[in-house]
């Protein structure tokens, strides 16, 4: 269970109070106390659950997120409800989350991305709120953060991850604006950094604003990142989703761009990664995620293409696996999996690759990895959805997991068509740990599922791990679900909320 040394303390330190996480081994000298990364300090992993389809009174789609605090038993604690401090229609509060410890105390706190806020007269700017946390739980009206220059169509805040990018031990945030126009070039995108300090993010201007080489059109730069070490230098690397990107005359193939640290910091130029054969819509960047697959010292670098085409099959999906070494993101070809490799049938609009996770599901200190397939079809039923699981070797994700949907595996709820199921993932900071057991568990975002007769309510699957991996009977969250012992999900379910948008 040992890392390279320089990735154990850059884990460690990222946040000194939170232990590093399983399968990853701190230095001696970085001991400290076993504290899980949640917002009120007991020691239990709390879910976040966004709901951008939220109305709040008369204003539609406003947005809201729901926290589920862990429990000896799992996420049975009391439910609670974020929302901003001015909801204003159409803002999306919820579309993105991440936590991290921004302010230096021993409590996770809580960013969540509202890329449709309005900012005067600048429509679709976007903003980010961040909630810290405290002995009571996620606290307050939170702390807004947004561009020195908002522009109409940024949406700033519409994907967000946490890392400490200066090796500090202060978690700082990275946060994408898909729609940032560069010069002339038309939602190219762009990625800002706000760095964490004792006094938290609040009330100081980015430090950094992250653009590909060459912006193009389109290229939507931001859609999708994920902080991890994926090299020997102290301080979390970023990688970053360009699915607009066109290679080589092929439109939307896609790309993402690896921003490593030099310990202080981002660079402004990084290792861009593309697929060997880039096609027209493959949307290559879509979904990252990151995890010590091999376990053997170095996080390895999942990315999604939902849209690539295999033969005359449209849209199966691809993930690349980027394997990391000392010096980085190794270059060159990637592995490449498919569906059929891990476990499941290829076909048409399965759009494999739409979410990605990574997880000590079974607990045997290789990291596992969780595929999204929204777009799956289970017997007849349309666009159902399913998660395909790859298990750790010392060779990479390997097809020995499990293909999961609603129904079956002791999964709760009925198998509906147009769910899609998996359209989302929980990452997590280290991944997710809710009910005290050795064993990662797996939240499953489901923001189209009718909850009754309100169509898109949304749910959560929340899938705990076991030695087999996720195979344990699952909860299923939605708003006003009553969990027992007096607890409930907190709100109520309502037509369009789509709970589960955003997991994490």
């Amino acid at each position: 269970m040992l890392l390279a040394v320089v990735l154990a303390t850059a884990l460690a330190t990222a946040w000194p109070a939170v232990a590093a996480p399983r399968g990853v081994a701190p230095p001696a000298a970085a001991a400290a106390p076993d504290r899980r990364v949640d917002f009120n300090g007991d020691n239990l992993d709390d879910l976040a659950i966004g709901a951008p389809g939220e109305d709040l009174g008369v204003r539609a789609d406003a947005g809201a997120v729901n926290v589920q605090y862990g429990s000896p038993g799992g996420l049975a604690g009391s439910g609670q409800v974020l929302t901003q401090g001015t909801p204003e229609a159409g803002d999306g509060f919820g579309t993105a989350l991440a936590k991290g410890r921004f302010n230096d105390d021993d409590f996770i706190d809580l960013a969540v991305g509202a890329p449709g806020e309005d900012l005067g007269h600048t429509s679709g700017a976007g903003v980010v709120t961040v909630f810290y946390g405290s002995a009571s739980g996620l606290a307050g009206q939170g702390e807004l953060l947004q561009q020195s220059n908002p522009e109409v169509g940024d949406a700033f805040g519409a994907s967000l991850d946490s890392g400490d990018f200066n090796n500090d031990g202060i978690a700082d945030l990275a946060v994408g604006a898909p729609g940032e126009d560069a010069g002339a070039a038309g939602d190219a995108g762009a990625v800002s950094i706000f760095l964490g300090a004792d006094g938290g993010l609040g009330g100081r201007d980015a430090v950094e604003n992250l653009f590909q080489a060459n912006p193009e059109d389109g290229d939507r730069f931001g859609s999708a990142l994920e902080a991890a070490v994926f090299g020997g230098d102290p301080g979390f690397d970023l990688a970053v989703g360009a699915p607009g990107e066109t290679v080589a005359l092929a439109g939307a193939a896609g790309a993402v761009t690896v921003f490593s640290s030099d310990g202080e910091g981002l660079g402004l130029f990084g290792q861009v990664l593309v697929q060997d054969n880039p096609e027209t819509g493959d949307l290559f960047g879509s979904a990252l995620a990151s995890g010590s697959f091999r376990h053997n010292g170095h996080f390895d670098l999942a990315v999604g293409a939902p849209g690539e085409d295999i033969g005359a099959q449209l849209d199966i999906g691809a993930v690349a696996l980027y394997l990391g070494q000392a010096g980085g993101i190794t270059p060159g070809s990637p592995r490449t999996v498919t569906q059929r490799e891990a476990g499941g049938a290829e076909e048409t609009g399965d759009q494999f690759g739409s979410a990605l996770a990574a997880g000590l599901y079974n607990n045997d200190d290789f990291y596992d990895l969780a595929i999204g397939t929204p777009g799956e079809d289970v017997g007849r039923v349309v666009d159902a959805g399913a998660v395909n699981t790859m298990h750790g070797s010392a060779g990479g994700p390997a097809g020995t997991g499990q293909v999961l949907f609603q129904g079956d595996n002791a999964l709760g709820d009925v198998v509906e068509a147009g769910d899609r199921f998996g359209q989302s993932l929980a990452k997590g900071i280290f991944s997710n740990n809710f009910n005290e057991d050795p064993f990662d568990d797996l939240a499953v975002g489901v923001a189209l599922e009718d909850v009754g007769d309100r169509v898109d309510a949304g749910l959560v699957n929340l899938l705990p791990g076991t030695a087999s991996g996720l195979q344990g009977v699952n909860t299923v969250l939605f708003q006003g679900a009553d969990l027992g012992g007096g607890a409930r999900v907190g709100g109520a379910a309502e037509t369009g909320d789509g709970l589960g948008a955003a997991v994490e």
